[in-house]
């Protein structure tokens, strides 16, 4: 088989190839690009500079995953200036370097940490942190994506979007697992700390301290179609000048199993949760949260609300759940 170069890195299993490419006449099949930071003299694959970062991001995979592997990220006095921007369809990883890397990228507030130019690719950050970012004239104040997203062993926190999404925005799926996002804020929108146009998955994750000013609502999360919570916890939250929802919008449904939404706060409806589909709460508490409207924690405007095993209530509240058609199920309930 006749053997052509390249010049970048390419991991292939567990075997690494460097500068080589194999060339055949039938398919070949996608291998992975790998991208290192290193503390100064980088490489063709390697990068040390935030420009230089860029350039290897701008070059792409070729139908590949580029992997990006991060050993101190850029924080503190060498924080990111401006917007990391990838401009494939092909899938991009950010992960550490080691076990015992914990990177972070940080932002000097001028811009968004990363985002990308409508390639609909799928994002996956995995044991990072991402800070500081703000998005001065659009969604997502961390990242703003338009493909699918997945956030894993990483903290996303103290981001700011003029519009949706406080600390994560995309256009598609986005899975938040054994995370934590936290003090995010959408100033002008819904998603104080992450809000999607597709479904919004959250798996032992924390969900707290976030913000939105307006849109539809949602200060911990929003989401044009589905919410789905599994043993995680949406807490602190608040959302103000929307339809509501202290800590989750959901334009679809809300199913919650084995967590906890509490002591969030909406000037709307919905101080826990708002949905315009169904609830279904599976051994899950929904309980000390505020709303200035209807249904101080669940606002289901037009199903019902199944729960089995769960609470719904607040000390003194008027009306805790509001079910436009039902509340069913085995609960314990203040209405």
């Amino acid at each position: 088989m006749p053997i052509s170069r390249a010049s970048r890195t390419l991991l292939a299993g567990a075997v690494i190839v460097t500068g080589l490419v194999a060339v055949g006449a039938g398919p070949a099949s996608a291998v992975d690009c790998v991208i290192t930071q290193v503390a100064s003299a980088p490489s063709a694959d390697e990068f040390s500079t935030q420009g230089e970062l860029q350039a290897l991001l701008a070059v792409g995979c070729a139908g590949g995953t580029l992997v990006a592997n991060f050993t101190e990220g850029f924080a503190d006095s060498n924080q990111l200036f401006g917007v990391l921007t990838w401009g494939g369809s092909d899938p991009l990883v950010l992960q550490p370097a080691g076990p015992s890397d914990s990177p972070a990228l940080e932002s000097d507030g001028t811009d968004a940490i990363l985002t990308d130019v409508g390639g609909a690719a799928q994002l996956t950050v995995d044991g990072l942190t991402l800070s500081g970012g703000n998005s001065t004239a659009g969604r997502g104040g961390a990242i703003s994506w338009s493909g699918p997203v997945s956030i894993t062993n990483s903290t996303i926190s103290g981001n700011t979007a003029s519009s949706d999404g406080g600390g994560i925005w995309s256009s598609g799926p986005v899975e938040v697992t054994d995370s934590v996002v936290t003090g995010n804020t959408a100033t002008g929108g819904a998603g104080g700390g992450l809000g999607s146009d597709g479904s919004v998955t959250a798996t032992r994750s924390a969900i707290t301290g976030n913000s939105s000013g307006g849109g539809t609502g949602g200060g911990g999360i929003t989401s044009s179609s589905s919410v789905t919570l599994t043993d995680s916890t949406v807490s602190g939250n608040s959302t103000a000048n929307g339809l509501g929802g202290g800590g989750v919008w959901a334009s679809s449904e809300v199913v919650a199993t084995n967590s906890t939404i509490t002591e969030n706060n909406s000037t709307a409806e919905g101080g826990g949760f708002w949905t315009f589909g169904s609830a279904t709460l599976n051994f899950s508490s929904v309980t000390q949260n505020q709303a200035t409207g209807n249904g101080t924690n669940v606002f289901a405007n037009d199903s019902g609300v199944s729960a089995t095993g769960s609470v719904i209530g607040s000390p003194g509240a008027t009306q805790s759940c509001y079910a436009g058609a039902s509340l069913v199920g085995s609960y314990n309930a203040t209405i």
